[in-house]
């Protein structure tokens, strides 16, 4: 009887410290809507020569091929942080989460609850560096 009463103690404070943990995550986990947004910052950070090229430098992004999703709830936390910050004032609609892709050097920040103007689609990608100044910003 004690034996159970352990495994059941074990089971509680596995799930109350699971489940605060997945409450708790701040950088949201690739799906349909992120991919379009790595892809496009994909193009533009490979980009050579074109319009393509034009923007890449417009937004300040690496000509890197390395772009890929962040995972770790430290760095999105300083994204968070940055992203409110550089968009304080306007639109509506923070969330306690974002989607954080790094290209190369830089990080592109951005949450799909925010949203700039009156059309729920148009949202906010900005672009930071390593220390979260902002370089640039842009509306996919």
């Amino acid at each position: 009887m004690q034996y159970i009463g352990r495994v059941i103690g074990f089971v509680s404070l596995l799930y109350v410290g699971l489940g605060s943990w997945l409450w708790a995550q701040v950088c949201r986990p690739v799906d349909a809507s992120s991919e379009p947004v790595r892809h496009r910052l994909a193009i533009y950070a490979e980009a050579t020569s074109g319009d393509d090229k034009t923007v890449r430098d417009s937004l300040h992004l690496p000509n890197t091929a390395l772009i890929s999703f962040v995972a770790s709830e430290s760095v999105c936390k300083k994204a968070i942080a940055a992203y409110q910050s550089a968009l304080a004032g306007t639109g509506h609609g923070f969330s306690t989460r974002v989607y954080v892709i790094q290209a190369g050097t830089v990080y592109a920040v951005y949450d799909p609850v925010y949203h700039w103007g009156p059309d729920p689609d148009f949202y906010t990608v900005v672009i930071f560096d390593s220390r979260w100044r902002k370089l640039s910003m842009y509306n996919p």
